[in-house]
């Protein structure tokens, strides 16, 4: 036992409010009735039955029989709610128990958001993630986390037992939440609907009944090549805070307690591969179905590549680059990968060479968004590239990479440069979207609204450009500039001041004494 604090004593370790209390009464009528069905179970990674128990109720004072596996150390409660039990437990009381009513912090929380984000990222960092991905998630509550990747274009759904949180959802954010969980997702797959690229269950797989059928119901509904986004509440970081561990960390809802290595014993188990997972216990996971690359094949290209690195790195001559290619090829690269990977390495050498590889690689694989993205930044880079290809190329890379904030940002640079200024605008919004905490981001949005004459609005682009970088004197430049526009010559003036207190750059120095004279 953990401590007598875990013990079923009748001692509440919360405060509940009305709706809670009256929650909890209700929760424990149905256990003590049988309404409730409790099941035991073995241990789903190692199939052990031998426990040690740990607690007898949880922060609410609900029964809890919580224990660990002595085969493989996995925390879970034992015996537990079964899957029918929980399911009219997440539909009617789980959030009245939780919040005690539904707030609007419930339906967009910019945490969930963050998620969302990380979630993408993750994802996308192992599979492309295109505005062709189908984005389901299990567990969605009002469906913030799946903002971020409607956002990148994606198709996204969402499902959970609680429709009223959906609904709520449905109405605040537009999106196709619906009510159920894993087995009406593959009902609606058997009635014609597409299969999930990526299925997420954030906050939600600890929750499980029966993790190990949840895997085995998964791996038949994802799309091949398609992945699991999972993340659970990591153990180990409530293990540093004893108090957070034995007062509020057990909940009824969690029937699993994770950390890194326990989580990924499990899915292991299952015979799914783990292809990323972090102390945060953030997880990207593939189905025993996954065609993964050939280690040895990938093991050589990734020898070959740092070869090809510690030559340029020596200063190879332009006249070798064919050959860093030809051995690329040799380690089993595809020839559009080896032209990409030795176009990439002469880029970042700054070597206008690099052209003719990227140009060569897209050409080859012209809807591998990595390659479009970066023959797109070369263009940018060498004046040989037209402006016209430049915009072609970079646009085709944002619509390919919608996830990819940097891709967007690239796109309305060039769209800036054309003088597109409307249509860059809403590029570098929906960048800032991805990601707001980018100072380039905020300054070029800034200086596109002030193409349009909308001081204003630039004002707030450029004030937030300077929350991030209060030393970037640029930004404070174009605010004064833009305070000039709107007679506010005070705030002009200090904003001038600012820039050139940084950088006393010419242009800086005569816009102040233009102000100044004007004022004579």
């Amino acid at each position: 036992m953990l401590g007598d604090g875990l013990k079923l004593n009748g001692v509440l370790l919360e405060n509940l409010g009305q709706i809670q209390s009256d929650t909890r009464d209700i929760i424990i009528r149905k256990i003590e009735s049988g309404a409730y069905k409790i099941e035991s179970s073995p241990c789903p990674t190692c199939n052990e039955t031998d426990f040690e128990p740990l607690a007898e109720k949880d922060r609410y004072g609900l029964p809890y029989q919580l224990v660990q596996c002595r085969g493989c150390g996995l925390f879970q409660v034992a015996p537990r709610l079964n899957a029918a039990a929980l399911q009219d437990f997440y539909a009617k009381h789980y959030r009245s128990l939780y919040h005690g009513a539904i707030t609007q912090q419930a339906t967009h929380s910019k945490a969930a958001e963050e998620r969302g984000r990380v979630a993408l990222k993750l994802l996308a960092d192992i599979n492309p993630v295109t505005s062709d991905s189908n984005i389901v998630e299990i567990g969605c509550a009002a469906g913030s986390q799946l903002l971020p990747f409607k956002w990148a274009g994606c198709t996204v759904s969402g499902y959970d037992f609680d429709d009223n949180i959906a609904a709520l959802g449905r109405q605040e954010h537009g999106l196709d939440l619906r009510s159920g969980g894993l087995a009406e997702c593959m009902a609606d797959v058997e009635n014609g609907a597409s299969r999930p690229n990526a299925i997420l269950y954030i906050h939600v797989f600890e929750h499980l009944s029966d993790p190990r059928a949840e895997l085995d119901l998964l791996s038949k509904v994802l799309a091949p090549g398609g992945l699991l986004y999972l993340e659970v509440p990591g153990l180990s970081s409530a293990l540093r805070n004893r108090e957070v561990f034995h007062d509020h960390y057990f909940e009824i809802a969690h029937n699993f307690h994770f950390d890194a290595s326990t989580l990924k014993d499990l899915v292991e188990s299952c015979g799914w591969t783990c292809l990323y997972v972090d102390n945060y216990v953030r997880a990207v996971l593939a189905p025993p179905s996954f065609s993964a690359i050939d280690p040895e094949s990938a093991l050589k290209t990734l020898r070959a590549s740092e070869h090809a690195k510690q030559l340029l790195q020596a200063g190879i001559e332009n006249s070798e680059a064919s050959e860093i290619c030809e051995s690329l090829l040799l380690a089993g690269a595809s020839n559009a990968q080896a032209n990409f990977m030795t176009g990439e390495l002469l880029y970042y050498q700054k070597n206008p060479l690099c052209l003719d590889y990227l140009e060569t690689a897209h050409k080859l694989e012209p809807t591998r968004g990595k390659y479009t993205l970066t023959y797109g930044w070369a263009l940018n880079a060498f004046p040989g590239g037209a402006h016209k290809m430049k915009l072609e190329v970079l646009g085709k890379a944002a619509s390919q990479l919608p996830g990819e904030p940097y891709a967007l940002f690239h796109f309305g640079c060039a769209m800036y440069e054309a003088k597109r200024y409307d249509e860059a605008i809403g590029i570098f919004a929906s960048a800032i979207r991805l990601k707001a905490d980018v100072r380039a981001f905020h300054y070029r949005l800034g200086l596109a609204w002030r193409a349009v004459s909308h001081p204003a609005r630039a004002t707030e682009s450029f004030r937030k450009a300077l929350e991030l970088d209060p030393t970037h004197s640029y930004s404070n430049y174009e605010l004064g500039r833009c305070y000039a526009m709107l007679g506010r010559k005070n705030a002009a003036r200090d904003a001038f001041k600012a820039a050139i207190s940084v950088n006393e750059h010419p242009q800086f120095v005569v816009e102040l004494s233009k102000l100044e004279a004007d004022e004579i």
